[in-house]
C-alpha cells in the first residue's frame, strides 16, 4: 500500500481473473486476524525426514477436507489449543486411529457448555437487559482467571494448579497421569478450555506419545526413545508463532514500512493494539498485545471495533474537515513502555512460549483484565491523537 495524493491509501489487489486492480481508500482497517501471527509450519529442519513421509501432511490452519480419514492412522503433532480439539473430534470415530504426539503437558480447565431451553431464549428476547446481564456474568467468571497472572498474586498459582491437577486425575486415564501433569507455572502458557481431550485419551482408538520426535520416516515417526510409530496421515497442530512479518506490504507517509517500524521496536507494537504513528487512518483489529491468555478474543475484537469506529468518525462524517487521524509517537511509545513493564511482572515472563515468541518480546498479550481493556477504550482520549 502506498500513499496517494487523493486519499491516504492506495493498493493493488487481484481480481477473480488474476488481473491487478488499484483501490483507493480514505481509511484502512486491518481485520484479518492476528496482525502479528503466522502459522508455525514445521520443516525438515525441525523434523528430519519430514519430506520423505509418503502420506499427506498438512497444518491444522490448512485442513485437507478432501482426505477421508476413516480407516486411517492419523498422527496429530501438538496438544495445545488446536491439537486437543482435533484429537477430541477425531476420537469420536472409532474407525480412525489417532496418535497424539505431545511433548509438553498443558493446563486444561473446564469448558462449560450450556444448552439454553426455549423458555430462556424467550426471556432473553423479551425481558430487557437479561441477556446482557447473563453475558456480563459469563464474562466476569472468565476474567477472574486473570487473578493468577500478576506476580503479586503468585501465591495463588499453586492452588489453581492443584485444583486442575485433581481435575486431570478425575478425567484422564490413570496410566497417563504422570505424563499429563504440567511442570510449568499455571498460566505461564495458554490455559486451555478442555474440549474433552482428557476423556478422549481413554478411548481404544487413541494413544498418547510424549517422547520427542527424533525424525520422520516414509511410513511414520521415529521417537527419541527409539519407538517407531507408523501413521498414514500427519496433522501438524503446531499452532502459530509471533512474527514481524506483515500479511501484506504497508508503507507509511514517510516511506517507512510497517515491518521496518516493528523491527525498530523489537517486534510488533501499537497503541492499544489499534494504531501506529506514521500510518494515519490505519487501524488494526486483534493487533499487537490485544490477546488474552485467560478469556475471549471476541470481546477484545468487539471493544476494538467500537473504538475504531469512534476514531474514524471525524474523517467519514459528512462535510468533514479532518482528513487524517494519527496516534502521537510519544503516546504510542509511552503506552508500550508501560505495557512491557507490566508484562515483566506476570507469570508470562517465567517461561518461553508462543506469547513471547519462545524467548523474545511479548507482543501477544494485554497485561490486564479484559474489563480493564474495555475501560481504557470505552471512549477515545483525543489528547493522544493528531487530527489534520
Amino acid at each position: 500500500m502506498q500513499p496517494n495524493p487523493k486519499t491516504p491509501f492506495s493498493g493493488s489487489t487481484a481480481t477473480p481473473t488474476g488481473e491487478l486492480e488499484t483501490v483507493f481508500a480514505d481509511v484502512l482497517i486491518q481485520a484479518i486476524g492476528g496482525a502479528w501471527t503466522i502459522p508455525k509450519i514445521p520443516t525438515a529442519k525441525d523434523f528430519p525426514g519430514l519430506d520423505d513421509f509418503e502420506g499427506p501432511i498438512f497444518h491444522s490452519a490448512a485442513w485437507r477436507s478432501d482426505i477421508d480419514l476413516k480407516g486411517k492412522r492419523v498422527g496429530v503433532v501438538g496438544n495445545a489449543a488446536t491439537g486437543c480439539q482435533i484429537v477430541s473430534a477425531l476420537s469420536k470415530d472409532p474407525d480412525v486411529k489417532v496418535v497424539n504426539f505431545a511433548r509438553t503437558p498443558q493446563w486444561f480447565v473446564e469448558r462449560p457448555q450450556v444448552q439454553y431451553p426455549q423458555i430462556v431464549k424467550w426471556a432473553f428476547e423479551y425481558i430487557p437487559y437479561l441477556q446482557r446481564t447473563v453475558r456480563n456474568w459469563v464474562h466476569f467468571q472468565h476474567d477472574m482467571l486473570y487473578i493468577v497472572v500478576p506476580d503479586f498474586a503468585s501465591f495463588l498459582r499453586p492452588y489453581g494448579a492443584g485444583w486442575y491437577l485433581n481435575r486431570m486425575r478425575r478425567k484422564a486415564p490413570k496410566s497417563l497421569h504422570a505424563e499429563l501433569a504440567p511442570d510449568l507455572a499455571f498460566g505461564c502458557r495458554r490455559v486451555i478450555r478442555d474440549p474433552g481431550y482428557y476423556e478422549s485419551l481413554g478411548k481404544p482408538n487413541v494413544s498418547l506419545e510424549t517422547s520427542p520426535i527424533a525424525n520422520v520416516s516414509p511410513r511414520g515417526v521415529q521417537l527419541e526413545n527409539g519407538k517407531q510409530v507408523d501413521v498414514d496421515v500427519l496433522v501438524m497442530a503446531t499452532g502459530f508463532e509471533s512474527s514481524i512479518q506483515t500479511v501484506f506490504p504497508l508503507t507509511g507517509r514517510s516511506g517507512v514500512s510497517l515491518k521496518q517500524e516493528w523491527e525498530q521496536q523489537g517486534g510488533p507494537a501499537a497503541y492499544y493494539g489499534t494504531a501506529v504513528p506514521g500510518f494515519p487512518n490505519h487501524f488494526m483489529l486483534l493487533g499487537p498485545n490485544t490477546a488474552a491468555g485467560h478469556s475471549s478474543f471476541l470481546f477484545t475484537e468487539e471493544v476494538t471495533a467500537d473504538y475504531v469506529m469512534e476514531m474514524i468518525q471525524p474523517v467519514l462524517k459528512k462535510g468533514a474537515k479532518v482528513a487524517s487521524v494519527e496516534v502521537k509517537k510519544d503516546s504510542y511509545q509511552g503506552y508500550n513502555a508501560w505495557l512491557q513493564e507490566k508484562i515483566g511482572a506476570t507469570v508470562w515472563s517465567t517461561c518461553t512460549s508462543y506469547y513471547n515468541n519462545f524467548g523474545s518480546k511479548n507482543f501477544a498479550l494485554y497485561p490486564g483484565t479484559l474489563t480493564q481493556f474495555w475501560w481504557h477504550l470505552r471512549r477515545p482520549n483525543w489528547a493522544d491523537w493528531s487530527l489534520s
